[in-house]
């Protein structure tokens, strides 16, 4: 059973948080361990083991990026350590970015990382903008061209992400 199965919500990327939050609750008093202090070492397993997959489901999904993924990968568009090749031109921006990046380090260059910084913020954005509705549509029914366009922005989101863990945040 998936983490959306488990909630009983279907396979989206945008979902209704407080539903989800409400799930996540409802499941959490359902399953605590210490909701049965009586029962036999077996189910006190059983429900610890419960309580676990519901933190990681709840987790998993409340988050945007982690939801995504998870996404990805119970439709099998992405694997696990899977290379993904992004493309030349991509690539190439990305590069002259962490070199940039690099030499304004190095410099101190503070008004400089932030326009950079500022940047690959914009990227982000505009990345998003470009993926939103094919992100809005039900998952189920992405076709081949539209599955290849969430797998390419989850990579340069991914991409992008990591440069700016670059500015310390």
């Amino acid at each position: 059973m998936n983490y959306f199965e488990y909630y009983q919500l279907p396979i989206s990327y945008c979902i209704d948080l407080s539903i989800l939050k409400k799930m996540y609750f409802a499941k959490s008093k359902e399953v605590h361990p210490d909701k049965n202090l009586d029962s036999s070492a077996n189910d006190q397993l059983r429900l610890l083991e419960n309580a676990a997959y519901n933190n990681v489901a709840y987790h998993t999904l409340k988050n945007q990026d982690t939801r995504l993924a998870y996404i990805l990968s119970i439709l099998n568009i992405i694997s696990v350590d899977e290379k993904y090749d992004l493309d030349s031109f991509f690539l190439m921006d990305m590069i002259a970015l962490n070199e940039e990046l690099e030499d304004y380090q190095t410099s101190n260059d503070t008004k400089r990382i932030l326009q950079l910084e500022l940047r690959i913020k914009s990227l982000l954005a505009e990345l998003e903008k470009n993926i939103a509705d094919i992100l809005a549509s039900d998952c189920n029914q992405w076709n081949e061209k539209q599955r290849d366009k969430v797998k390419e922005y989850y990579y340069k989101k991914k991409y992008l992400q990591r440069l700016q863990e670059g500015f310390g945040k």
